[in-house]
C-alpha cells in the first residue's frame, strides 16, 4: 500500500475532474453496509453529499495524495454552518443541532478509503481544517453522527467531544464538537 505523502486543497489539484471521480467512489464505498440498501440513486446520493460543498465551500475541501498520486481521502468543510442551514436542512441532524451551530459554526465531512483507514490521513485532513478554521477566526466546529457510528472513535481521538445527543426519526444522532 503506498503512503500518504500529502495533503492539499482540491482546488490546486491539476485534474479536479480525476479528483472528483474519486472522491464519489470513496464517498460510496464508504456507505456503511447496513445502510446500503439506502443507496437507491447513486448521483442523487453523491450530490446530496457533496453539491454544498463544491460549488459553495470548494476553497475547504482538502485530499490525501499518495506519493503515486492516488487519492486516498477527503474533507470537506463549511465554515458558517448557520450560513448553509438552507442548502443543508435535508441532512440528517442538521436542523435538529442548529441551536449549537453558533458555539461550534463550523463542520465537516470525511472520508478515507478503506485501505487507508486508521493510519492517520483523516487526522492530517482534519488538522489541516482546524488550521485554515483558526486563520479565519472561527471558533470551534463540529460533525453530526449517528450513535454507535464507527466514526465516533476517529473523532474522539482527533479532539471531538459529545456536546449532545438528540433522536430524529428513530435515530440517535449525536453532535461532537471541538473549540479552535
Amino acid at each position: 500500500m503506498d503512503s500518504v505523502s500529502r495533503i492539499e486543497r482540491l482546488a490546486n489539484s491539476t485534474d479536479i475532474a480525476r479528483d472528483w471521480a474519486d472522491i464519489e467512489a470513496i464517498l460510496l464505498m464508504s456507505v456503511p453496509l447496513e445502510r446500503q440498501a439506502l443507496v437507491t440513486n447513486k448521483p442523487a446520493f453523491i450530490a446530496h453529499w457533496t453539491d454544498y460543498y463544491r460549488y459553495n465551500q470548494a476553497e475547504l475541501i482538502y485530499v490525501a495524495r499518495t506519493a503515486e498520486g492516488l487519492l486516498a481521502g477527503y474533507l470537506m468543510g463549511c465554515a458558517d454552518s448557520r450560513a448553509a442551514a438552507t442548502s443543508l436542512a435535508h441532512h440528517a441532524g442538521f436542523a435538529l443541532f442548529a441551536d449549537l451551530h453558533s458555539a461550534y459554526p463550523a463542520h465537516l465531512h470525511i472520508n478515507c478509503r478503506p485501505e487507508y483507514r486508521t493510519q492517520g490521513i483523516g487526522g492530517r485532513l482534519i488538522q489541516a481544517l482546524r488550521k485554515d478554521l483558526r486563520d479565519r477566526s472561527i471558533g470551534g466546529v463540529h460533525v453530526v453522527t449517528a450513535m454507535g457510528a464507527r466514526n465516533v472513535q476517529f473523532y474522539r481521538r482527533n479532539g471531538f467531544r459529545q456536546i449532545d445527543e438528540r433522536v430524529e426519526q428513530d435515530r440517535r444522532l449525536l453532535f461532537l464538537g471541538q473549540h479552535l
